[in-house]
């Protein structure tokens, strides 16, 4: 596949998965690593119900806000609402406060929606013997019970072969998290595939299963994000 080849959607991002699968040779079960945030889930429904709170109870702050709801946070409210204007040191700090209070928590997570044939991506591998690992920066304490509860409303309930792995402690890296996963798995897994929105993420992947296809879902990054090794294959859910 040529470099600068994006996939397009559910059916070319299984069907790539497929056939690097034909090439592997492996005893140990097919597996394919999604990250969550950004990956499957749009957080952009999350994001907006923290901006309506956030405007219901501190009005100083909804001629800033206005222009959020229509083009969105991105990756940090405070950074946005710079953007907007807001220079107060104050009130971006206490933004930032009120945002990180409710977005790393149960209660908040179940907002998310999917992107379009993100789920049925999830659901088609695993029909055809893939092992699903949801590896997230997500960590247990804070978002553990909304982030199960939630995917099951989409009929993706923890078992042998769907499982969930999130950070044991919030303060964690995600990288250093994910890198310590990475151990664990190769001795369980033949790991075919991975996909990603963090370049970062996505290049300790590709380090550590160099047989395996990496993807890396366009949608948001970080702020300065390292850049993508180019053997990585690009793709967006439509």
């Amino acid at each position: 596949m040529k470099r600068e080849h994006v996939l397009q959607g559910r059916e070319d991002i299984c069907s790539c998965i497929r056939q690097h699968r034909e090439k592997m040779n492996n005893m140990l079960p097919p597996a394919v690593i999604f990250d969550i945030d950004s990956t499957i889930m749009n957080t952009e429904p999350r994001n907006q119900r923290i901006l309506a709170e956030l405007a219901s109870e501190h009005p100083e702050f909804r001629d800033y806000l206005a222009p959020l709801g229509r083009d969105g946070i991105g990756w940090n409210i405070a950074r946005a609402l710079e953007r907007e204007g807001l220079s107060d040191p104050t009130l971006l700090a206490l933004s930032l406060r009120f945002w990180k209070d409710r977005f790393f928590h149960n209660d908040y997570v179940i907002s998310d929606e999917p992107y379009p044939e993100a789920i049925d991506c999830v659901k088609e591998l695993e029909e055809e013997g893939f092992h699903i690992l949801l590896v997230t920066g997500r960590d247990e304490p804070g978002m553990g019970i909304g982030t199960r509860a939630h995917f099951a409303e989409y009929g993706l309930e923890e078992r042998e072969t769907l499982r969930f792995f999130l950070k044991p402690d919030f303060a964690m890296s995600d990288v250093d998290f994910k890198g310590s996963f990475c151990t664990d798995a190769a001795l369980h897994y033949s790991i075919t595939a991975t996909m990603e929105n963090e370049p970062k993420n996505a290049n300790l992947f590709n380090r550590t299963f160099p047989d395996a296809l990496h993807i890396f879902i366009e949608t948001i990054t970080s702020p300065d994000p390292e850049p993508l090794d180019t053997s990585i294959i690009r793709a967006r859910w439509c």
